[in-house]
């Protein structure tokens, strides 16, 4: 006989409800009476027998907190129970303690699991420079330099240039953009260097040196702090589009997060992305659509069906360029 499990740590739980917004068979559903350590509403099995072990519900969790498991049971052989979803293999530790429904590390969720999958792990280095510090990267087993506050696209050419065998990353995200990225990445779809470039599209514009002077693509309300008002705008950067004008880049494309069909999707992205510097073809991007959810006064699902509904109209999804050089 052949059965599903699903388990949920309520240790790491942080309330999100993608597990339950994201589950094909509406296996789950979030308890308002059950209040986690965290101070957040649980989500609880309630469907059992529905569960087809399909892991969306893990992959799509940002804080490892989902498991799923199958067991078969034939009468007079021992019982057997796999792992179907839950820690990336190349993430022996959680991610640290993001925002509840942050996307930074189901992005970095997708970089393990390619790099897994790539069997790179040995000659990988990333770089991190997530502004907030709220990014997988650390918990990745592999060798890696982490530099919130640095450039990590300057960072990462350096790298390459020192080591030109060695598969490099930079992972960012849009205030990191605005505050150093722009003229690097320039520099390096100019001069053809082979890097992979990740932008968590969180959607953050304009740096954070004083409060949250920030400016959304789509006009979602933005608390500032410091001015005690709030900031709307349209200076949203078509980075993907404008990334597959240059002659040095060899693949653009942009992704986002907000269903399991975006996910396939935006996981392809990146494995093609992180491909493309293995065939030493130019500069890859993947611009990904994530919820950053101090932007918003929602919860952490109507974010997303704010990004899928509003901002993917100002930010389409698709690949931009796709071309390969020869060497």
């Amino acid at each position: 006989m052949f059965s599903s499990e699903v388990v949920i740590n309520e240790d790491r739980c942080h309330g999100c409800g993608y597990c339950v917004q994201f589950c094909p068979r509406e296996c789950l559903e979030m308890d308002r009476g059950k209040i986690g350590p965290l101070g957040c509403n649980l989500p609880v099995v309630v469907k059992a027998e529905q569960c087809n072990t399909c892991g969306i519900c893990a992959r799509m969790c940002p804080h490892w907190a989902v498991e799923v498991f199958a067991t078969l049971e034939v009468p007079g052989e021992a019982t057997i129970r796999e792992k179907v979803a839950g820690l990336p293999r190349l993430m022996p530790s959680p991610p640290l303690a993001n925002c509840a429904g942050c996307q930074h590390p189901t992005v970095g969720r997708i970089i393990a699991g390619v790099i897994d999958e790539l069997k790179l792990k040995d000659n990988f280095v990333a770089f991190d420079g997530i502004s907030c510090g709220g990014s997988t990267v650390l918990s990745l087993d592999f060798g890696q330099v982490v530099g919130t506050y640095d450039d990590p696209i300057e960072m990462a050419l350096a790298a390459k240039h020192a080591h030109p065998d060695k598969i490099v990353l930079a992972l960012l995200n849009s205030p990191k953009f605005d505050i150093t990225g722009y003229n690097s990445l320039m520099r390096a779809m100019t001069a053809f260097d082979k890097i992979t470039v990740i932008n968590c599209n969180d959607p953050l514009y304009g740096p954070w040196p004083k409060g949250w002077r920030v400016a959304t693509p789509v006009g979602c309300i933005v608390p500032v702090p410091d001015e005690a008002e709030l900031a709307v705008s349209e200076n949203h950067v078509p980075m993907a589009e404008m990334a597959a004008t240059f002659k040095g880049v060899a693949y653009s494309a942009r992704g986002a997060l907000t269903s399991v069909d975006d996910y396939e999707h935006t996981r392809n992205y990146i494995r093609t992305a992180i491909q493309k510097q293995v065939d030493n073809v130019g500069v890859s991007l993947v611009d990904v659509l994530c919820a950053c959810l101090v932007l918003s006064y929602e919860a952490p699902v109507d974010c997303l069906r704010w990004i899928k509904e509003e901002m993917v109209t100002k930010l389409p999804l698709g690949i931009y360029k796709n071309t390969v050089y020869e060497n």
